[in-house]
């Protein structure tokens, strides 16, 4: 998700700083265009996540998508405090995975993968 708002939505001004940096040529004025396309690329990687993150936190808590809702089997047996902090969490990290794309849901599978996958013994 990222990739692609980052690629539709700030496009255009991207492609106006890139060329502005590479048609100078004095060291000064380059130097200011790379901090500038520096700053431009850092602030367009902290809006997207954020919007993603909103988008990822929203899908999450209308429940179409939940990483922990298998675990609330019989509400009756938590307490209700126990089931908003679980969904609370829940919110927060389904968000954090959308937001990060494949990537983070791939970091957390691998991770879950070494925790439960026996290690071989040495013999």
């Amino acid at each position: 998700m990222l990739e692609v708002t980052t690629a539709t939505f700030r496009r255009r001004t991207r492609l106006e700083i890139q060329r502005q940096l590479d048609s100078s040529t004095a060291p000064i004025e380059r130097n200011a265009w790379n901090e500038t396309f520096l700053a431009y690329k850092a602030e367009t990687r902290r809006l997207t996540l954020n919007v993603s993150l909103s988008i990822g936190c929203v899908l999450a808590s209308i429940g179409t998508v939940r990483m922990f809702g298998p675990l609330v089997i019989d509400d009756a047996m938590v307490s209700a405090y126990h089931i908003a902090v679980i969904d609370g969490i829940d919110v927060v990290i389904t968000g954090w995975i959308i937001a990060g794309g494949s990537e983070g849901f791939n970091k957390i599978t691998s991770a879950l993968e070494k925790l439960i996958s026996p290690t071989p013994s040495i013999s």
